[in-house]
């Protein structure tokens, strides 16, 4: 039998699901994040939800759980880009080391992408570590493209971090095809 494999938004009242997800992903692929495991340790239950909050309902951001068989398995952050009101971010992508290459980092990255289309952000920007291949080849894979932007890893000032982008279309319902737009001619 299949596995049952899900991606949903993260509730309210689910700050636990937030921390716990997060220590795994920062226990896992420390050298991944901005964040340090000791700094997330030392957010108090307070602190993971004000997190929490900024990311459900009433919010426009968004954190995705990726689930197998009910069991949380990945998460993403879809956020507002600072600076651009255009622009959507996705951060802080995390996959359970055996489930990966199973096609929820894809899973993860759409959910990212829909959450922008429906906010009308014509953008869809992240950070990746340049050493992050595996990272790098499903963001392609996902038609992100390097922007030429790249600055130092938080906290790391020896590693690169380049900025990736999608520039986010409808989809035309009849065909499943991108709408193809006028700003679209490279």
């Amino acid at each position: 039998m299949a596995p049952d494999r899900n991606v949903r938004s993260l509730r309210p009242g689910e700050a636990s699901l937030l921390r716990d997800l997060r220590l795994r992903a920062l226990k896992d692929a420390p050298e991944q994040f901005g964040e340090t495991l000791e700094e997330a340790l030392a957010r108090t239950r307070a602190g993971w939800e004000a997190l929490t909050a900024s990311v459900v309902p009433p919010s426009n951001q968004a954190m995705f759980i990726a689930e197998v068989n009910g069991a949380p398995v990945g998460s993403v952050f879809a956020l507002n880009d600072v600076e651009a009101t255009e622009v959507g971010r996705l951060g802080g992508m995390w996959v359970a080391p055996e489930q990966r290459h199973q096609g929820i980092g894809m899973a993860l990255v759409e959910a990212v992408q829909i959450w922008a289309l429906n906010l009308g952000k014509r953008h869809l920007r992240l950070w990746v570590a340049c050493d992050n291949g595996a990272g790098r080849r499903l963001y392609e894979r996902a038609g992100f493209q390097l922007t030429g932007a790249q600055r130092a890893f938080p906290g790391d000032l020896l590693r690169v971090i380049v900025e990736m982008d999608l520039r986010n279309r409808p989809c035309d319902e009849t065909t499943g095809q991108h709408a193809a737009g006028a700003d679209d001619a490279r």
